[in-house]
């Protein structure tokens, strides 16, 4: 999710390549992630429900 709010949008074959599950797993995970309001699912991908700007961010 951190990488999601670091990008404007991420697709399912970027998301297989950096975690190494399979596109069916990651497809599952962004379906059970936007029924919760965490993002929104876009054609081949998603990107984060809430704007850049309004996220709190911890260093």
């Amino acid at each position: 999710m951190n990488y999601l709010q670091d990008v404007p949008e991420v697709s399912v074959p970027e998301l297989v390549r950096l975690t190494g599950a399979s596109i069916a797993t990651i497809r599952r995970d962004l379906l059970d992630m936007e029924k919760n309001g965490l993002l929104v699912r876009t054609f081949g991908g998603a990107r984060c429900a809430v704007q850049q700007s309004l996220v709190l961010r911890t260093f």
